[in-house]
């Protein structure tokens, strides 16, 4: 009795087997695969007058009827789930009554796909060029400062910002999340990119340095601040942004600060970083305190990273030989402690750390800093600093002698 139930088990699992390669095996409808894309998902329709999506790579295609085609995306309304919208390069062919609809859009879809694949493969150099076309078409050439309000903006629009971090093209970088902030998107539509609670970039703090890389147009900027009808979010934060570009590269044209009044966190916390480096000292004083605690709120993070430095170059101002110190101990707490979230901080970090030393006449610690920055992050655009060049990278051959000389004695 026992023998034959296994016997049944294993014929039914044997049959399940079989009858499973062979729905595999069966050819999927709709629009053949590209060569090196996978079998493509179609949505069902609800009737032969329905439209159908064919989905890109394997996507699974979401349930309910395809209501819509825009510019944002493919729309699907499910009397389960509500409205969804598609991003455009999520889809390969939209067929039935709405073909035409998609197919006056595949230029974007295909770009938007190409350009997203490339980038996901590490190839942020031929990426870029396509999202940055995709993107000034989708922001009148840049003069509106912002993208539309749906996936398939937000995906050219963060895809820009990827491309432009890894290029360390910190300015236009800034450009391309502030038009992401600017169209207010759900927590839930935001790219990983952008920190949810904040709004800011973790990759994009306001920390300028006077090298040339960082003299790249702000227009985009000046777009967002500019516009009085825009997000009042991403028109405090580039203003802010703008006012600590202009204080890296024009010390002596750095525009007036307007009045800023928020409770918003991203804000508030740039603010701080931009007060603490204030002309009057009990402004400072008070932005450094509001740093050390949002710091403490957010330890091991990005976060601190940004409260740290920020810290730090408030205490380099003060002018005397213990705040320096301090500002000192404050920097190289971002590349002791925080590297592994924010290198590109930590590389400017140390550089500063170095002028500070060299200042205060502590030229042996300003060249082991200067060492472990040109050792440790090869290539960093604080390498270029101005007041880091001139410290150099091995002792004086006169003193070293002169040092050997007494060892000797």
């Amino acid at each position: 009795m026992m023998r034959g139930a296994r016997w049944a088990v294993c014929a039914a699992c044997s049959w399940m087997g079989v009858a499973a390669l062979a729905r595999a095996a069966q050819p999927v409808s709709g629009a053949p695969a590209r060569a090196g894309e996978p079998a493509q998902k179609e949505s069902q329709p609800a009737d032969d007058s329905a439209s159908r999506l064919v989905m890109r790579s394997g996507r699974e295609a979401p349930t309910g009827r395809v209501e819509r085609v825009t510019d944002e995306g493919v729309v699907v309304v499910d009397p389960g789930r509500g409205e969804r919208v598609v991003p455009l390069h999520f889809v390969r062919a939209v067929e039935g009554p709405l073909s035409d609809a998609f197919e006056a859009r595949r230029s974007v879809a295909d770009d938007l796909w190409r350009a997203t694949s490339r980038l996901d493969r590490g190839d942020a150099v031929s990426a870029e060029p396509i999202f940055e076309a995709l993107f000034e078409a989708r922001s009148k050439g840049g003069a509106s400062g912002a993208v539309g309000e749906g996936p398939t903006s937000l995906a050219i629009a963060d895809g820009l910002l990827r491309c432009r971090l890894r290029a360390g093209a910190m300015v236009s970088g800034a450009s391309a999340w502030l038009a992401i902030v600017a169209v207010r998107p759900r927590a839930e539509d935001l790219p990983a990119s952008i920190d949810p609670e904040t709004l800011l970039c973790p990759d994009l703090p306001p920390i300028f340095v006077d090298v040339p890389s960082m003299r790249s147009s702000g227009a985009g900027l000046d777009a967002i601040a500019d516009r009085a009808d825009g997000s009042s979010v991403a028109r405090a934060l580039a203003i802010l942004y703008r006012h600590e570009l202009s204080r890296a590269i024009e010390p002596g044209n750095v525009p007036a600060l307007p009045t800023i009044e928020t409770t918003q966190p991203g804000v508030t916390l740039v603010l701080a970083m931009v007060r603490a480096r204030d002309a009057d000292a009990g402004v400072r004083v008070t932005a450094r305190a509001s740093l050390a605690a949002r710091a403490a709120e957010r330890p091991g993070t990005w976060v601190e990273a940004w409260a740290r430095i920020a810290i730090a170059r408030s205490l380099a101002m003060e002018g005397d030989h213990e705040s320096a110190m301090r500002a000192v101990a404050e920097y190289l707490r971002v590349p002791s402690t925080l590297a592994g979230v924010s290198p590109s901080l930590s590389g400017v970090a140390l550089a500063e750390a170095g002028v500070v030393l060299s200042r205060e006449g502590e030229a042996a610690g300003a060249r082991a800093l200067k060492r472990e920055l040109v050792d440790g992050y090869p290539g960093h655009p604080a390498i270029g600093m101005g007041g880091l060049r001139s410290i150099p990278a091995s002792e004086p051959e006169g003193r070293a002698g002169d040092a050997s000389g007494k060892a000797g004695t």
